[in-house]
């Protein structure tokens, strides 16, 4: 298969869906602990929570995300599914949930 097609990344932009933050209906009390040690890595680039399916990864990077941006920090979101194991649909869908203007994304793009 001939890749030159890939060699830039296009304007393949993520589903509105994919890109907005889950409401949480619910207080969180109960990640306060959580809440607590993610606070004080909000100086890291990236922060990697790992647990099995239904333990509350989601609604704690929801809630944490919303006291980020409580602070004035811009936040962006990205929703993973299986087909996203692609490194050209992955790329373009984390380009698409970056919090900076459209112009920088297409910079990003190219």
């Amino acid at each position: 298969m001939n890749r030159d097609h890939r060699s830039k990344l296009s304007p393949l932009y993520a589903l509105p869906a994919k890109l907005q933050r889950p409401a949480i209906g619910k207080p969180v009390h109960h990640f306060a602990r959580c809440l607590n040690v993610l606070k004080r890595e909000t100086s890291r680039s990236l922060v990697m929570f790992v647990a099995p399916a239904g333990y509350g990864k989601t609604t704690l990077m929801s809630a944490w995300a919303d006291t980020v941006a409580s602070r004035g920090s811009a936040v962006g979101w990205l929703s993973l599914e299986p087909e996203d194991n692609d490194l050209h649909r992955f790329m373009s869908c984390l380009i698409s949930a970056l919090p900076v203007e459209t112009a920088c994304k297409e910079e990003l793009l190219e």
